[in-house]
């Protein structure tokens, strides 16, 4: 099972990133982020960050197995049936699954 949570030090590293932009914040006399809503959109860039490195070799390979159509539909429906299948042979290999509405 591949982990795309966080670790420690990134949490860390963000957490530590979003209470020196208050900082800078406060000394301009400026409204304050919101910490915990900063940090989760933090934590998600980070997950979809990993979840890519992941995935995006599984895309490239199907991308590269589909024909590729000449008008811009067909290209699109190209690349969303490769997409498709990318999805369903990472979640096959690596036995991960995401919140992605693919069915």
């Amino acid at each position: 099972m591949i982990d795309i949570e966080p670790t420690l030090e990134e949490r860390c590293a963000l957490i530590e990133e979003i209470s020196r932009r208050n900082r800078v914040r406060r000394d301009a006399q400026m409204h304050l982020i919101n910490e915990d809503a900063e940090l989760r959109r933090g934590i998600d860039r980070i997950r979809h960050k990993k979840f890519l490195a992941i995935f995006l070799p599984y895309l490239h390979h199907a991308l590269e197995e589909r024909p590729r159509g000449t008008g811009q539909i067909a290209r699109l429906v190209s690349f969303y049936r490769a997409e498709r299948l990318a999805y369903q042979r990472l979640v096959r290999d690596l036995g991960i699954g995401t919140r992605l509405p693919m069915k």
